[in-house]
């Protein structure tokens, strides 16, 4: 039976990788987005199969590897994110790309990932999140301006927010660090 065949396929997958044997976790969780394309577990495997590069491409060894690893997980995230758009976990993968450039040192590709995260996803509670990395990451590039916008908007579009105050703190402080860097 192909749906028994693809659910095991797809725990077996997950065992694998719970118990760190990735390689073959990547295996099995590329079959089941191959081989059992129209099963119900697909969305989650290809999730998981970015997820499992991810660990991989942040793990010690080669740089070319691990690079590549990075490009086959931020694959498998805009897959899910094209094939499965109103999947439940279509929030979070969306979200997750923007930590996985963030933790690879390209901010610039964070704020775009996040930015397409809030515009599908403006209610999700992790859109506040969003919305304060992207400022931290204009930051990171030194983008004073543009970090102070953006956390304004933070300010005006979530009032609620725990890092309500903080926000408020740095966006004083990206016009004095501007201000400084004038001089």
């Amino acid at each position: 039976d192909v749906a028994v065949a693809g659910e095991a396929t797809f725990w077996l997958a997950r065992s694998r990788w719970k118990l760190g044997d990735r390689k073959r976790a990547i295996e099995g969780f590329s079959a089941v987005e191959t081989t059992y394309a129209d099963h119900p577990r697909t969305p989650e495997a290809v999730d998981l199969l970015g997820e499992v590069y991810l660990e991989e491409s942040q793990g010690p060894g080669d740089e070319e590897l691990r690079r590549a690893r990075f490009e086959s997980a931020i694959a498998c995230f805009r897959r899910f994110a094209s094939r499965y758009p109103e999947h439940a976990l279509a929030p979070r993968v969306l979200f997750r790309i923007g930590d996985a450039f963030a933790s690879r040192g390209d901010p610039r590709a964070a704020i775009d990932a996040w930015t397409g995260f809030l515009a599908k996803h403006p209610k999700d509670g992790e859109s506040p999140t969003a919305q304060f990395r992207i400022a931290e990451s204009h930051l990171a590039l030194n983008g004073f301006d543009e970090a102070a916008s953006a956390w304004r908007t933070f300010l005006g579009t979530y009032p609620n927010d725990p890092r309500w105050n903080e926000a408020q703190e740095r966006v004083i402080a990206c016009h004095y660090q501007k201000g400084l860097k004038a001089y």
